[in-house]
């Protein structure tokens, strides 16, 4: 029975990670997005709402309400052409190794 129940925890551990980096990749195309599209003083998630606000015509109030999923739905297009940098693929790795030896 400890089996199955290790089991269960190491799924639950590999889909709270597959979450959060989903959104640091997110947070890092924000960054992206903001300063291909000359955003002053916005990035991250923010400039995702921004650009969505713009393209879409829609109020702030309607963007800041959405999921990180939804917002992956809503930039499916641009996110497939994004790619991470190096060092923000680095950045995730040394945060998730701290984090482990933290505990």
């Amino acid at each position: 029975m400890p089996d199955i129940k290790n089991e269960m925890l190491k799924n639950r551990a590999r889909l709270h990670l597959a979450q959060a980096a989903l959104s640091y990749y997110l947070e890092c195309f924000g960054d992206s997005l903001a300063k291909k599209q000359e955003f002053a003083d916005i990035d991250g998630i923010e400039a995702i709402h921004h650009y969505l606000t713009l393209k879409h015509n829609w109020l702030p109030s309607q963007v800041k309400d959405l999921s990180h999923t939804v917002l992956r739905e809503l930039l499916n297009k641009e996110l497939q052409a994004h790619e991470l940098a190096q060092d923000e693929i680095a950045a995730f790795a040394l945060a998730l190794e701290a984090e482990y030896k933290r505990r």
